[in-house]
């Protein structure tokens, strides 16, 4: 291997691992990247109300889909739902409308993080079950800091792509105002949409990678690299 190839090399290797420590990259223009679930967020929670698709942005499923599907934001249309997992192992366990503990399998699950809405919510936002999304108390600092990259936050039920695979009239939504998923909401029901894509939308070193960059382009050029001359 040579020494560019050897430097490129240890260039990518510093990028990768700066994205693995952080979660949430703002982008700009409205945009979230999330290096975990190698997702993007747009920004704006509440997205249909504010490019005044609807009056206040709780659609049916269908609706739903049919609005992000046919979205073009930022130069992209390939926006979706997020998903939620209908046997997410990550659940605490379960717990009905009242919130107290009951066995696996109810309607309405919290602690969940193995779908991309619920990560987000759970993990990067912190939202507990029990508690609302916009509750900080106990938070960690950049689960705080996470919320603030984001606006229109709901507390409410938002939409997954998922449905029942056992009663196709129903759906899966995370409720933020509860920390929890549920199984049985009507697909008729009106909820809000959070709007999603796979993939970064700017696959660019970050500001303290551009040193490396350089450093390492002058490098090549200079005869021989960074050998001394005798």
């Amino acid at each position: 291997m040579t020494t560019k190839h050897i430097l490129l090399a240890l260039i990518a290797l510093g990028l990768s691992s700066m994205h693995a420590r952080a979660e949430l990259h703002n982008r700009g223009n409205g945009l979230i990247y999330d290096s975990t679930l190698n997702v993007t967020w747009l920004a704006d929670m509440n997205y249909a109300k504010t490019s005044g698709f609807d009056v206040d942005g709780t659609l049916t499923w269908s609706a739903a889909t049919n609005w992000v599907a046919d979205l073009d934001y930022a130069g992209y249309s390939d926006w979706r739902l997020p998903t939620l997992l209908e046997n997410d192992p990550t659940c605490d366990g379960a717990f009905d409308s009242d919130m107290t503990r009951t066995t696996p399998g109810a309607s309405s699950r919290g602690g969940c993080t193995g779908g991309e809405l619920s990560h987000l919510f759970v993990v990067s936002l912190g939202n507990k079950p029990g508690e609302s999304v916009r509750t900080a108390a106990g938070d960690t600092s950049i689960q705080i800091k996470n919320q603030k990259l984001f606006s229109n936050i709901e507390e409410a039920l938002y939409w997954s792509s998922t449905r029942r695979s056992d009663f196709p009239l129903a759906g899966w939504a995370f409720a933020t105002n509860l920390g929890h998923q549920w199984n049985n909401r009507n697909l008729s029901g009106a909820h809000y949409t959070l709007v999603v894509r796979t993939g970064d939308v700017a696959a660019v070193p970050e500001p303290a990678s551009y040193s490396l960059l350089a450093l390492g382009l002058m490098t090549m050029s200079i005869p021989g690299g960074l050998r001394r001359r005798i």
